[in-house]
């Protein structure tokens, strides 16, 4: 028969082993709690860049001014607002995110080069960032807006040329 004292012993040896496992099993969740945030705000970034891209493509933007079109919000993710009617969602979440836009002539004749980047955080140390760059016919006001026909688009009206033109059906 055992003793009181081995009893007493084996009981808060068990003890202690539930609670280091706890402790463990509340370490992995909190670890894996902020890996979640931070693939989420990574997310944001890349949806509010894709956006901003879109924007410039579009001709809805230009590069010098889609920077001033980011809003966020408490409560609310960073947004690129167009104009009073509509927005660019580029998801939800919390903080300040900044966009630092530059185009340079690339190698291709009539496109730039935009790199833009999405940060959030301090300039010099930002927590989040994503950058993406894209070749871009960029426009001036002077040239046509969007929806108004240009060369691309008549083209593209016009169908294919030469080679036979187009087939009806899916077989032969």
């Amino acid at each position: 028969m055992k003793s009181r004292g081995t009893i007493l012993l084996e009981v808060l040896i068990a003890i202690a082993i539930f609670v280091g496992a706890g402790l463990a099993i509340l370490g992995a969740a909190m670890r894996g709690e902020r890996a979640v945030r931070r693939v989420r705000e990574q997310e944001q970034a890349a949806d509010l860049v894709r956006s901003a891209l879109s924007a410039i493509e579009a001709g809805l933007a230009t590069p010098q001014n889609v920077a001033t079109l980011v809003r966020s919000a408490p409560g609310a993710g960073p947004r690129l607002v167009l104009d009073a009617e509509g927005m660019i969602d580029a998801g939800g979440g919390e903080g300040a995110w900044t966009l630092d836009v530059q185009a340079e002539p690339s190698a291709v004749s009539g496109l730039s080069l935009v790199t833009v980047r999405a940060s959030k955080g301090e300039v010099e140390n930002p927590t989040t960032s994503f950058s993406m760059k894209q070749l871009v016919r960029l426009t001036t006001e002077t040239q046509e807006g969007p929806g108004e026909a240009d060369a691309l688009g008549e083209a593209a009206r016009r169908g294919p040329t030469g080679g036979g033109g187009r087939r009806e059906g899916g077989s032969r």
